[in-house]
């Protein structure tokens, strides 16, 4: 009796399952598959003319129908999502596009092939903008391509970017070269930036800002035995001899390293000169210092007498009158009575000295001498032309 009740119960539920499957069928086979819209991209690239031929990597091949038949689908059996598109891969020297509906214009050229891995490659991007929108280049003068940190881009800024803006019947054009470098070894390469852009305003009246991407420009890259599927190691790279890099500064640095070491010959030719063959008209000092300079060097080559002395005595009088008046005449007493500064007590201390010599006869001896040298020089000092 179990097992009967057992096997009824099966054979109702495997009924009701059919009639619930069926009904799911029938309401299925009415009903429209609805495909999710998708928003219009922010820029448009300008399209160019290809070959008719040439399709791309994602779409799936073409099979003619036999005599113009079309083939049946099931009704019951739902559509497959279509694969998305993949774009061809067009290389053009001068790529334009719309963006925001029209409203900024975006225009990028370079040359595209011969790049190796770490060129500095100029890029000449121009933003032609209507009036009522803007495009903040802002992040550009600062360095940077990427905003997001979602944005991933292979490139870097190389140096500063050099903007120039003109305007003309409503339409801001800024003319922008940037310096880019990559270090990826792939041989096509796709740069685009982020910048910051507003098309309208805010409720306020100020300007919605926000990201667009520029359109990819794509740039080809020199590799030569196909790098891209390599793990190179660190050791590996160009062992050639290569120009080394130089700061800027370094030009100018060895300019004044040689000014200074050729200025020092050119200023002892100088003062050789000025000794030599003094001009008619000098300064006070510098003919103190010469006649000083004189006397002093003909006592060392030939031994100081009562001549060297009285030299030097004239001479430090006739240059120090103007400051003491009356000293050419004074005696020691008078000097003594100098007033007590520095400059007055070596005027002293050297009469002194020179007075023992040409007075009471009496020789100097050779610390007296030196210091009667080391005070005349501090008196009388060596002007730089000399």
């Amino acid at each position: 009796m179990n097992r009967l009740t057992r096997r009824l119960t099966f054979a109702a539920a495997a009924m009701l399952t059919a009639t619930l499957v069926q009904a799911q069928a029938r309401e299925g086979g009415g009903a429209e598959v609805t495909q999710p819209t998708q928003a219009a991209p922010f820029c448009v690239v300008a399209q160019t003319q290809q070959d008719p031929a040439q399709t791309s990597a994602g779409d799936p091949p073409k099979t003619p129908a036999a005599d113009g038949a079309q083939p049946q689908a099931d009704p019951n059996q739902q559509a497959a999502p279509a694969a998305p598109a993949v774009p061809p891969l067009v290389v053009l020297p001068e790529m334009k596009a719309d963006c925001g509906g029209g409203k900024i214009n975006v225009v990028i050229a370079a040359r595209t092939f011969g790049w190796q891995v770490g060129d500095a490659i100029p890029l000449k991007i121009r933003f032609a903008v209507a009036s009522g929108s803007t495009v903040n280049l802002d992040p550009l003068r600062q360095g940077k391509l990427a905003l997001e940190e979602s944005f991933k881009q292979s490139f870097e800024l190389v140096g500063k970017p050099v903007i120039t803006t003109t305007k003309k019947d409503d339409v801001t054009i800024y003319d922008v070269t940037i310096l880019v470098r990559q270090f990826t070894f792939k041989p096509h390469l796709r740069f685009s930036m982020q910048l910051p852009y507003s098309v309208d305003n805010n409720p306020d009246g100020t300007p919605r800002q926000q990201l667009f991407v520029t359109p990819e420009f794509v740039l080809l890259n020199n590799i030569d035995g196909g790098y891209e599927n390599m793990k190179r190691p660190m050791v590996m790279g160009n062992t050639e001899m290569v120009m080394p890099r130089s700061a800027w500064p370094v030009p100018l640095l060895g300019i004044l390293i040689f000014l200074l070491f050729a200025s020092w010959p050119v200023m002892a030719a100088v003062r050789y000169v000025n000794r030599v063959r003094p001009r008619k008209n000098i300064s006070r000092e510098a003919a103190a210092w010469l006649a000083m300079h004189s006397a002093v060097k003909s006592g060392k080559e030939i031994g100081f007498g009562k001549t060297h002395y009285k030299r030097i005595s004239t001479v430090v009088r006739t240059f120090l009158a103007p400051i003491y008046p009356g000293l050419e005449g004074m005696t020691l007493s008078e000097i003594e009575a100098l007033p007590d500064e520095p400059q007055a007590n070596l005027v002293k201390s050297l009469f002194r000295k020179l007075d023992r010599v040409l007075i009471t006869d009496r020789p100097l001896s050779a610390a007296e001498q030196a210091q009667l040298l080391k005070e005349v020089d501090e008196l009388i000092k060596r002007p730089y032309s000399m």
